[in-house]
């Protein structure tokens, strides 16, 4: 009996297509994005919240474990080899899937910074 299944990653897209299918980004579809982070006094970067929308057709995308991964990869893309200031940003991006069930982010960009006082987080 194998240790491993080589199949593993096939068979898990495919439970998730027949469970969360409906669920799923549509393709061809550029969708746009807002996540929220918070940086922390003691340098630690955590998202706060995200949500996705398609604005041609007003649907927001929710629920859907695709877009878990889509907004981690972006949060991963914005944030790796940045320094940030104490506070709560707000980052806009877009993304589109594909018929191969792989995404691509289009732009991430910077939005707003909300500054915080050190001394509102020792009272």
């Amino acid at each position: 009996m194998p240790c491993f299944d080589v199949l593993a990653v096939t068979k898990k897209k495919e439970v998730m297509k027949e469970t969360w299918g409906h669920l799923a980004p549509k393709v061809g579809i550029l969708y746009n994005g807002i996540f929220i982070f918070v940086e922390s006094n003691l340098s630690e970067t955590t998202m706060i919240d995200y949500c996705a929308y398609d604005k041609k057709n007003k649907e927001e995308l929710s629920g859907s474990p695709w877009l878990q991964d889509i907004v981690g990869s972006a949060f991963n893309e914005f944030t790796r080899e940045r320094e940030f200031e104490f506070g709560i940003y707000r980052i806009e991006f877009s993304f589109k899937m594909f018929k191969n069930e792989n995404f691509r982010i289009y732009k991430n960009r910077f939005v707003e910074h909300y500054p915080m006082n050190e001394a509102r987080w020792y009272m």
